[in-house]
C-alpha cells in the first residue's frame, strides 16, 4: 500500500491522504463486479472488547473484507489476523456500484418506455378498429 503523507491545502481539503495522480499509477483498470463484491460484504453492529475501549459500534469484520477486497486490509505478519482496514478505500467500490445501479435502472426505464409506446400504438389501432366497426354498424342501421 502507498504510504500516507501529509500536505497543506487551502479550502475544503484534508491534512492527510494518499497519492492520487495517474502519473504515479500503473495497470489502471476499472473496478470489476462492484455489486457482486458488495453482496459478499456485510455491515455489522458490534461491541468492542474492553481492551479496545468497549462500547457499541458499526463497521465490518476485517477478515471478511479481506476475502473480497484484500487491497484494503492489513494483516499481522505471517498471519490471517487483520490488524487494520482503510474504510476510505471502499469509496471507489461504492462509486462504481452506484453507477452500475444507475445503468441498470436507466435500462429498465428505457425498456418500460418502449413497452408503453408499443401499448399506446396497439391502443390507437384498437380505437381505430372499434371506430370503424361503430361506423359500419351506423351505416347498416341507416
Amino acid at each position: 500500500h502507498p504510504a500516507r503523507f501529509c500536505f497543506l491545502a487551502e479550502g475544503a481539503g484534508t491534512k492527510d491522504g494518499y497519492p492520487a495522480s495517474k502519473h504515479w499509477k500503473r495497470n489502471i483498470a476499472a473496478v470489476t463486479d462492484p455489486l457482486g463484491k458488495l453482496e459478499q460484504i456485510r455491515g455489522v453492529c458490534y461491541d468492542w472488547d474492553e481492551d479496545h475501549g468497549g462500547g457499541h459500534d458499526i463497521g465490518f469484520i476485517g477478515e471478511e473484507i479481506g476475502q473480497v477486497l484484500p487491497e484494503i486490509v492489513v494483516y499481522e505478519k505471517d498471519s490471517d489476523f487483520v490488524v487494520g482496514m482503510d474504510y476510505g478505500r471502499m469509496t471507489p467500490l461504492l462509486v462504481e456500484a452506484v453507477k452500475e445501479l444507475r445503468a441498470e435502472k436507466d435500462l429498465e426505464i428505457a425498456q418500460k418506455e418502449a413497452e408503453i409506446e408499443e401499448l399506446r400504438a396497439q391502443i390507437a389501432e384498437l380505437r381505430a378498429a372499434v371506430l370503424g366497426l361503430v361506423r359500419e354498424q351506423e351505416g347498416v342501421k341507416r
